[in-house]
């Protein structure tokens, strides 16, 4: 009897393991990196084609930019949002560092955290905004990584 409860036992521990799927993490971690590559390129260009490829479009998802007045909920606001920023500024590049991305043990969800610098210009006058911290959670549905919320702020000077 004792042999059978161990067996049973045996059996049952092989189905549980064999049912969790192993996370490539590297592989996962590639896959967050060119969504924050094609999300930035999205930014710099105001192309929301591009940003919609990466940003999940749910209507209670909350964006929360440097100025205390930007907390953008949902997809639509943030549409509104970055094409406001697009029409107010030209040559926008964003030079990201320090990035680091944590894949959580589900492989399901993911963080990110970097830093990053901002060169625009407005009008006439260019712009340099330096050492912004951003963080970002991102989800994985039907396969793809998406970005589900963001935050952006500028340390005390």
């Amino acid at each position: 009897m004792r042999k059978i409860t161990i067996l049973i036992f045996s059996f049952f521990i092989m189905i549980c393991m064999d049912c969790q799927k192993m996370v490539d993490i590297p592989a996962e971690k590639a896959a967050i990196k060119s969504v924050l590559e094609t999300f930035r390129s999205g930014i710099e260009n105001g192309d929301l084609t591009l940003i919609n490829r990466v940003v999940a479009q749910d209507t209670d998802n909350v964006f929360i930019g440097t100025n205390a007045e930007e907390i953008i909920v949902g997809w639509n606001s943030l549409g509104t949002a970055i094409k406001q920023q697009s029409d107010a500024l030209s040559e926008t590049q964003i030079t990201q560092k320090e990035l680091t991305i944590k894949v959580l043990s589900n492989g399901k969800f993911a963080y990110t955290t970097s830093q990053y610098d901002v060169k625009a210009i407005m009008g006439e006058q260019e712009i340099a905004l330096q050492a912004i911290r951003g963080t970002c959670v991102l989800e994985k549905r039907n396969g793809n990584w998406m970005i589900v919320h963001t935050h952006d702020s500028i340390g005390a000077q």
